[in-house]
């Protein structure tokens, strides 16, 4: 599970966003999976985009609790699909319009979200090939051993459940929210294998 965006229509100075995946899966997987999670994150910024935009919309009409809260909801949901560091500027002026709540911080908002629009990074999929499984697990490890702090590696996907069991044992993954309208839809154990939906994933392991 990924935890970063992409946006459509990018202007000419948009930056590369480099998320480093880690898997033993073919070339064929991994072309097919970098070309769906790029559509997809498209589809899913902007649908980000128009739902802020909207929401902030509606609520210069009404000004009531109600259309805030829409406006808060949709931010956040779209806040958690980036690093702090790459939205910052948009946070600042979405918390000076939740300080204020005038028309004038909301259009500097909305000004500065459709800026950030026209120039979001756009993300390099980076695929580190190591080998099978258990060539990974070692390199994850001797890599952790070198720099205790983050080995740039974004994604680890495939090989089965053992290898996150024990690189979450060994406290080398970071945790991801998951919504839970998508936490419903587990089952608490699928073909002889438990819910895992508490265990970690590696994702952003040296994001903070």
């Amino acid at each position: 599970m990924l935890c970063v965006a992409i946006l459509g229509c990018k202007g000419s100075e948009s930056s590369t966003l480099r998320l480093a995946i880690i898997s033993p899966h073919r070339d064929e997987i991994r072309e097919e999976v970098g070309h769906a999670f790029v559509d997809w994150f498209n589809e899913r910024t902007q649908n980000h985009y128009r739902n802020i935009c909207q929401a902030f919309e509606s609520w210069k009409r009404q000004k009531d609790q109600r259309a805030k809260e829409r406006c808060v909801s949709a931010f956040e949901k779209f806040w958690r699909d980036w690093r702090k560091e790459e939205v910052e500027n948009l946070k600042q002026a979405f918390d000076h319009w939740r300080q204020t709540e005038t028309s004038v911080a909301a259009d500097h908002f909305l000004q500065e979200f459709s800026l950030w629009h026209e120039n979001a990074p756009v993300p390099e999929l980076v695929w580190i090939d190591i080998g099978g499984t258990s060539q990974i697990l070692r390199y994850v490890r001797a890599q952790f051993q070198a720099k205790p702090q983050g080995i740039d590696i974004d994604l680890l996907f495939g090989g089965g459940t053992d290898i996150y069991l024990s690189l979450a044992d060994d406290g080398f993954l970071s945790s991801v929210d998951v919504a839970d309208s998508i936490l419903k839809r587990i089952p608490q154990s699928l073909n002889g294998c438990p819910d895992l939906r508490r265990r970690q994933t590696l994702v952003w392991p040296d994001a903070e």
